[in-house]
């Protein structure tokens, strides 16, 4: 019976082991968008609904250099993206500023965030970085080139890069080498894609898509015309599409033989999404976005204002969300028709979908956020000046035109004349399809002459439950004489 005993507590030990390494492992993180395009399967899927109708810039955060690389999603909300002024960016989600880091070089990787938090991306210093949330250094590993294209994150937590030595890199969550894998030419641009067994699929421009096993060994390589430098997307059935600069958009099987290709009219620089129903999205430089059956068929075609550099996403309604040069950001509806354009400028990133529908991107020289505008609050008093006798009436109206958040939160303080804060309240409002406009009494006081004289101040402000930054304040002063 002892000997029982003693075999079950071994297997309990080992399982309780087992699930705090699956708890801190640096797997891909499960947040609204952590990586390029979302998964290590690069669906460019979301699982959240985007804006229905026309946005507005609901933030910008301008001066900054050129931005080249995408914005990720952290799992507060935060939004993460590198620029060409060598600094790193993490933006709250009302556009303000967290904090920055300091690179050695221009920064054209959008980042992945591992589930434990750490947030690694490549800079054109030779470095992986590996940051904690709050901004600080984890370690860094250096590469034999440039870093270009962005991470992904292994199911066991290996970050998968490429370089412009012609190297993808096998990392280990603590910043060690793995393996090395190596091609004929650069491996830039292309986020590597993992399949279920393990397999790696990365582009190069020596014009090859190869397919890795997880050991570092070469399992096959498929030969196109031109540089591939968009990242494969894995399709449920295993098949990889991706594009080349020689204009088609390919179909290969996990084997390495080719399914199908689709011609355009010019180069393939944009990654495909894939929806939920099998359709494949992609731009080209030809100005249009294709929606492709599975089969390799044409299902639409849609016209945009100029070359499709950057690649799109869907929505989990089907809703497809693009930018283009010299253009602006488009939602495409499943059947083709333009559901909205918006923010036109010279050069976008890839747009990416936050949980509350806002649309995060890059506009030039700016982080940008399209949205419906934010909930705002304006304190309203009964009046300015009072004496013994009188009572103030202070009322709070709050307006949320949309849908931004599914609860907003308010706090409301007095300041009295000695200048000592007073928390009156805290109130939360349920947002409801259509948004809310309401008042509230927040303070009622009949003044009996005891008080002190001089100047009050009653404030409010509007909050996003779970970080806490604010959307909106507002004051409003009074005086009190006896």
């Amino acid at each position: 019976m002892a000997k029982k005993r003693t075999t079950v507590l071994v297997i309990l030990i080992a399982i309780v082991a087992n699930c705090v390494q699956n708890l801190n492992s640096g797997e891909l993180a499960t947040t609204q968008w952590p990586s390029f395009r979302h998964d290590t399967f690069n669906s460019g899927r979301s699982l959240y609904r985007g804006i229905a109708t026309q946005p507005g810039i609901q933030w910008k955060v301008s001066g900054m250099s050129f931005l080249e690389a995408s914005p990720i999603v952290g799992p507060d909300g935060t939004i993460y993206c590198g620029s060409e002024d060598h600094n790193f960016y993490a933006i709250g989600r009302t556009g303000n500023v967290k904090w920055t880091y300091p690179t050695g070089s221009f920064i054209r990787s959008t980042a992945a965030i591992a589930l434990d938090g750490t947030i690694y991306f490549g800079a054109y210093d030779r470095n992986l970085y590996a940051l904690t949330e709050k901004g600080g250094l984890k370690w860094t590993f250096t590469v034999g080139g440039g870093i270009g294209g962005p991470p992904t994150i292994g199911p066991d937590g290996t970050i998968y890069v490429g370089c412009v030595d012609n190297h993808l890199y096998a990392i280990s969550p603590e910043g060690l080498l793995e393996w090395r894998f190596e091609a004929k030419d650069w491996i830039t641009f292309s986020a590597p894609a993992i399949a279920a067994d393990g397999t790696i699929y990365v582009g190069s421009h020596d014009r090859n898509l190869y397919a890795i096993n997880p050991s570092g060994t070469k399992k096959w390589e498929f030969l196109t015309g031109a540089p591939v430098r968009t990242s494969p997307s894995i399709a449920s059935d295993g098949t990889i599409y991706f594009g080349s600069r020689d204009g088609n958009l390919y179909a290969v099987y996990p084997d390495g033989s080719e399914r199908w290709r689709y011609p355009t009219g010019s180069e393939v620089r944009s990654s495909t999404a894939l929806a939920a129903d099998g359709t494949v999205y992609f731009g080209s430089w030809d100005n249009n976005l294709y929606a492709l059956n599975p089969d390799g068929s044409l299902k639409w075609t849609f016209l945009t204002e100029g070359p499709i550099e950057a690649s799109p996403c869907v929505d989990v309604d089907g809703v497809i969300y693009v930018s283009c040069l010299g253009g602006g950001y488009y939602a495409i509806n499943p059947n083709g028709t333009e559901r909205w354009l918006a923010a036109k400028a010279v050069f976008h990133s890839s747009p990416v979908i936050g949980s509350n529908g806002t649309v995060y991107g890059t506009l030039d020289y700016s982080f940008l956020a399209l949205g419906h505008p934010f909930p705002e609050i304006v304190v309203i008093l009964n009046k300015t000046q009072f004496t013994t006798g009188e009572t103030i009436q202070a009322m709070v109206t709050l307006t949320n035109p949309a849908i931004v958040e599914q609860r907003a939160e308010v706090k409301v303080w007095l300041v009295d004349a000695d200048g000592m804060v007073k928390k009156l309240q805290k109130v939360n409002y349920s947002v409801l399809p259509g948004g809310f406009n309401t008042s509230q009494m927040i303070y009622k006081q009949t003044f009996s002459g005891s008080e002190k004289k001089g100047r009050y101040t009653i404030g409010a402000k509007v909050l996003v439950p779970t970080t806490g930054e604010t959307y909106s304040e507002s004051q409003k002063q009074f005086v009190f004489s006896p």
